[in-house]
């Protein structure tokens, strides 16, 4: 009843508007896309982060991002300690643990970290709250790794190669933009996928990157439509309500 007096109703995805359609059909509905699509990063934010974090940007070695939710947590999360540990041996890699959330998150991929072996080829980041602040380092990374929807999206902006865990539809739906599947889900992580997809984005980044450039200028030019059609309804809503009070 609510929505259906809803002059606009704009969502994120085509999944949302087929389902919301077959529930309430006859509704105005326009497809749209997550509005982080137009952060940028933010100047300086790199000389914010904390000194471990810095040091092992600084370093020569592949840069996989990882983001765990604390909301949902992975099943085999030392089985995920441990392909984590022989990454940072067989690719060279330093391991930076991203949180979301900078309270849950931050402690739980600390606990995955005490879990690991290679403890000084891994760091929680800090200083990095602000979503331009997470852009600017997630534009340094060579593959990022989340069950967190937003790390992913904010890893596109920049066509940062992305490995999805599912925890829910948002995932899935938005790695399908890029013909890309989950890494199983938080019940149960496809760790050999995992490491399948790594070894595809660090051995030929370019086809991602034009993937990704792709997808983007369809999702941009989704956000924009969803924007100009609100504010034709704002403009129309606006000369109503001046007409009763006239």
């Amino acid at each position: 009843r609510i929505l259906a007096g809803a002059e606009l109703i704009a969502l994120r995805n085509q999944d949302s508007c087929n389902n919301l359609n077959r529930t309430c059909p006859g509704l105005n509905i326009a497809r749209g896309a997550d509005l982080a699509l137009q952060l940028s990063s933010s100047q300086g934010a790199l000389s914010r982060l904390d000194e471990t974090s810095r040091f092992l940007l600084g370093q020569k070695r592949k840069k996989i991002a990882v983001c765990i939710s604390a909301q949902r947590c992975v099943n085999n999360l030392l089985d995920l300690a441990k392909k984590m540990d022989s990454w940072i041996e067989k690719f060279s890699a330093n391991i930076f643990f991203i949180p979301m959330n900078p309270i849950s998150d931050a402690e739980l991929m600390t606990q995955i970290k005490g879990l690991m072996n290679h403890k000084e080829n891994c760091t929680v980041v800090k200083g990095c709250n602000q979503a331009a602040e997470v852009v600017t380092l997630a534009a340094e990374m060579d593959i990022i790794i989340s069950s967190r929807l937003h790390l992913l999206i904010l890893g596109s902006i920049n066509h940062v190669p992305l490995i999805g865990i599912s925890r829910g539809s948002k995932v899935d739906t938005f790695l399908e933009r890029y013909d890309l599947r989950s890494c199983g889900s938080v019940e149960q992580v496809d760790l050999n996928l995992m490491e399948e997809q790594l070894k595809t984005f660090l051995k030929n980044k370019a086809d991602f990157v034009l993937k990704s450039q792709k997808v983007r200028a369809n999702m941009t030019k989704d956000l924009k439509l969803a924007l100009d059609m609100l504010h034709s309804v704002i403009e129309l809503t606006e000369e109503k309500l001046h007409a009763r009070s006239a």
